[in-house]
C-alpha cells in the first residue's frame, strides 16, 4: 500500500530558451529532508530534464550542481526551470545561472 504523496514545495521560474541550443545550467542547493523524502530540480522543455538525473535526498551542506543541457528542437510556448520538494523537509537554492553555450 503506497502513500499519497504531495508536492509540499515548488520553486518555478520561466525561461526564455532557443531551440536545439547547448546551455549551462548551475545553482547551489543545501537540503533538510526527512527519509523518504526529495527534492527534484528539473528544466521543463516540453519534457523534464532532471538536474542533477538522480534526485536530491538526506541532509546536505550548501553544493553546487552544474550540467549540460541541449534543448530539444522543438520547445513549448513557456519552458522553466523548476525545483520540486516531494515529502517532509526543506530546501534552498540560490544563485540559478542558465547561460548559452556557444
Amino acid at each position: 500500500d503506497n502513500p499519497k504523496v504531495t508536492i509540499n514545495s515548488q520553486l518555478s521560474c520561466r525561461v526564455d530558451f532557443k531551440p536545439d541550443t547547448l546551455y549551462l545550467v548551475s545553482f547551489y542547493i543545501k537540503t533538510d529532508l526527512a527519509p523518504k523524502a526529495f527534492v527534484a530540480p528539473n528544466l521543463w522543455v516540453g519534457k523534464n530534464i532532471f538536474i542533477p538525473s538522480k534526485m536530491l535526498r538526506g541532509v546536505s551542506p550548501w553544493q553546487q550542481i552544474t550540467m549540460e543541457v541541449k534543448t530539444p528542437a522543438k520547445l513549448p510556448k513557456h519552458c522553466f526551470f523548476r525545483a520540486s520538494l516531494w515529502g517532509k523537509g526543506s530546501y534552498n537554492i540560490d544563485h540559478i545561472v542558465i547561460k548559452e553555450l556557444k
